[in-house]
């Protein structure tokens, strides 16, 4: 489970969701107090970028879609990594509570920190 996170409103929060070194997929992050947010990523062995999203934290995490189950709202392809993702791309996952940031490849190189950047209004 995640540890308290001190959010400033007014003011931008990061927040990190971390890949461990050979694996896929991220910790929990909550993200329901931001209005909206962009993200960091981090320098990646060459993986595309894709989002799993719940209710609560340790509910069941799940893609979302564009329409019927067959488009992905949200993969971002990274070669190498290392820019920031807009947030007008990530809109389609402001709704939800929790996110996982998922990769198409093992990070074998090390582990890796994604940072959520968000404003609390």
């Amino acid at each position: 489970m995640a540890g308290p996170v001190l959010i400033f409103p007014g003011k931008l929060n990061n927040l990190t969701a971390t890949i461990a070194q050979t694996a896929t997929l991220s910790d929990a992050v909550k993200i329901e107090q931001f209005n909206k947010f962009g993200l960091y990523v981090p320098a990646i062995d060459e993986a595309s970028i894709e989002f799993k999203v719940a209710e609560a934290e340790e509910g069941t995490y799940d893609y979302v879609y564009s329409d019927n189950k067959t488009t992905k709202a949200v993969t971002i392809n990274a070669s190498e990594g290392g820019f920031y993702v807009d947030a007008t791309i990530l809109e389609p996952l402001f709704p939800y509570s929790w996110i996982k940031v998922e990769v198409g490849a093992a990070q074998n190189t090390a582990a890796v920190e994604f940072i959520f950047i968000g404003k609390v209004l």
